[in-house]
Parts: structure tokens; C-alpha cells; sequence
């Protein structure tokens, strides 16, 4: 994994019959999905990476979600937006 992740806050994720709700402010629709990932580095937490596209710019986006069941939550992802979910599994590199 490359690129450097930064925690901008804290805050509650919900899964609704159409969309991804974020701190109830947020929303992604499921059909702007375009790629799912749960990522566990050793002896890190687990993510869940989102990449996504917005209604009004063609450039793919990325979110990431520190989360507790990371699996789990792509897994309904996956189901819910027709996307497949990618496992991926590793130990960070020494430097």
C-alpha cells in the first residue's frame, strides 16, 4: 500500500438501503462504488477502502475507514453495490 493515510476524524458509519451514511452528514450511493478493499497490515487495524466516483468529476476517489470487522463491512458492501471485495493482507515494509 502506498501513499500515506491521516485520520481527519472519528465519527459513525451507516449502512442504508442505497447508501453509505457518514456522521448522518456524508452520503456515497452504493452504484458510486467502483472498487471495495480490506486491508490488514501486520499488527495494524484493519481498513476498509472505499474508491469511488462523484456525480460531477470523472476522477476516481478514495476513503478509508479504520474500523473494527473491516471484512465484514465490505462483505455487505460487495453485496449491496455488486462490487466485489479484495482481501488484502501483509506486513509493512521496513524502512
Amino acid at each position: 500500500i502506498y501513499g500515506a493515510w491521516q485520520s481527519h476524524e472519528r465519527g459513525n458509519l451507516y449502512l442504508a438501503p442505497d447508501r453509505i451514511l457518514y456522521n448522518w452528514r456524508s452520503f456515497m450511493a452504493y452504484t458510486q462504488i467502483i472498487e471495495l478493499a480490506a486491508i490488514a497490515i501486520y499488527r495494524l487495524p484493519r481498513m476498509l477502502r472505499i474508491t469511488y466516483t462523484l456525480p460531477d468529476d470523472p476522477q476516481p476517489q478514495v476513503i478509508g475507514f479504520s474500523m473494527q470487522y473491516a471484512e465484514a463491512w465490505g462483505q455487505t458492501l460487495a453485496i449491496r453495490s455488486g462490487m466485489p471485495l479484495a482481501i488484502i493482507e501483509g506486513r509493512k515494509k521496513k524502512t
